[in-house]
């Protein structure tokens, strides 16, 4: 691809909808930046036009752009993007939650189809870009710790169960396989005493908290589940334990046989 098509830009229609983005988005930035920083965001969240001695985060080149879908990423990453560097931290960037539409409204209506670019639907060690990247203009690869992400990912899930965060529709609940494939990752050291603080403690104590919910779900403010996702999300994940249990580590079996137990004793 040789160039992105983005005559939509001069659109009255387009624009006044942009508009309304970047005032709702903007008093942020407004806070962090001179006044010749925030035009050189504002041009180019407008335009895409990033000319010589413009200064602008790649991260931000990848995110502010006017056009968003794979292709134009693919064309961002090979054409506009400086550092090779910022692919990394774009994958794991997409690790959290970005869905909040008052926060992020420029990536809010992106989110799931940036972690089908980045991430797939199940768990990958290596993730590897698509084009080459930056000036190297090389392929660039990300390996990935399957613990760690597992503890991001729960993380934005516990959240969600408790205080409804992520939307309507979470990211991470319309791609739960991509968390339910990284179950047989966890080994018995993340359940035998792990050293706290540790990626181990973490991923251990959110999946218990998250078990927690399956035993009875208790948010801790009221909230509405549009289309109960979270209730259906709760049941899938039992459904996912009880068929994977015999090809997950011992430790983990104990704990799914607690919580079951807990769970049949309450419904008694």
């Amino acid at each position: 691809m040789n160039s992105l098509d983005l005559t939509f830009t001069k659109d009255p229609i387009w624009i006044k909808k942009r508009e309304a983005i970047w005032n709702s988005w903007s008093p942020g930035l407004e806070r962090e930046m001179n006044l010749k920083r925030l035009n050189v965001y504002k041009k180019y969240f407008f335009t895409g036009i990033l000319e010589e001695g413009d200064e602008l985060y790649d991260s931000a080149i990848f995110e502010c752009h006017p056009l968003q879908s794979e292709e134009a990423w693919d064309y961002i990453f090979s054409n506009i993007v400086r550092k090779s560097s910022v692919f990394e931290d774009l994958v794991k960037g997409t690790l959290q939650n970005r869905s909040n539409e008052k926060l992020f409204p420029h990536m809010a209506p992106y989110e799931l189809e940036r972690w089908d670019y980045f991430l797939g639907e199940t768990f990958n060690a290596v993730v590897k870009s698509r084009v080459p990247v930056g000036k190297d203009k090389g392929i660039v690869e990300v390996s990935l710790n399957p613990v760690e992400v597992f503890g991001d990912v729960a993380a934005m899930i516990m959240t969600s169960l408790d205080v409804g965060s992520g939307g309507e529709c979470p990211k991470f609940f319309t791609r739960k396989s991509y968390f339910f494939s990284l179950l047989p990752y966890l080994t018995d050291e993340c359940f035998d005493k792990p050293r706290r603080r540790s990626k181990e403690y973490r991923a251990s104590g959110l999946l218990n908290y998250i078990f927690e919910h399956v035993v009875e779900s208790k948010p801790e403010v009221e909230f509405e589940d549009v289309g109960c996702v979270r209730e259906r999300f709760l049941e899938d994940l039992e459904r996912e334990m009880d068929e994977r249990k015999n090809t997950l580590c011992p430790k983990l079996q104990e704990v799914w046989a607690e919580v079951k137990l807990k769970k049949y004793s309450k419904n008694k």
